[in-house]
């Protein structure tokens, strides 16, 4: 009885070593993934980009929140070889005289935010990017609002760009997950 039970455990270990020798080409499951996108300079035809694995999931995810499915007006989901990029724009994005984003967009921040908040992780960093005006206030009030919603125990890399003023009476907000390219102060 012993001795078969050790001839199991010799089989699976050799049989796990053939395994993993056999599959050692075999792409992993961390490692990049293409991803394709259509590109103006193209003139239309896909640029193939090498996107990380975390960053191809994450735009798959967000594909899928009720939102975008919708085709909600002013909201676009991108990407690029930097990473994942959804832009809000809308004269209506924040309230009248305040740094805050109108409450009629906040169910749209909470969708992209759980998503978005859940996928950062060592390697990568969110950046707010926002147009018109105030924008380093209204940019602060965005990453306040994420952090108070969404902010795990372990801190995460998100900061605000700091972004000129857009065109007249434009009011866009670009949220960037990318692969962290400096340490953050």
């Amino acid at each position: 009885m012993k001795s078969s039970i050790l001839y199991q455990g010799l089989f699976l270990m050799a049989f796990a070593l053939y395994v993993q020798a056999k599959n050692a080409h075999a792409p992993s499951a961390f490692a990049p993934q293409i991803a394709s996108v259509p590109t103006s300079s193209s003139g239309g035809e896909p640029e193939k980009f090498l996107l990380p694995l975390s960053l191809d999931l994450l735009q798959r995810e967000l594909r899928m929140i009720p939102a975008l499915r919708a085709g909600v007006e002013g909201l676009r989901l991108g990407s690029s070889s930097d990473g994942v990029m959804v832009s809000i724009r809308s004269p209506d994005l924040y309230r009248r005289n305040s740094d805050a984003v109108e409450s009629a967009w906040l169910p749209t921040l909470d969708q992209l935010g759980g998503p978005v908040y859940s996928t950062l992780d060592p390697e990568l960093e969110l950046r707010i990017r926002v147009y018109g005006e105030n924008s380093r206030e209204k940019g602060v009030w965005i990453l306040q609002y994420f952090e108070n919603h969404f902010q795990s125990e372990k801190k995460k890399d998100a900061a605000v760009e700091n972004v000129s003023r857009g065109g007249e009476g434009e009011e866009r907000i670009e949220l960037l997950i990318r692969k962290k390219t400096k340490q953050i102060q």
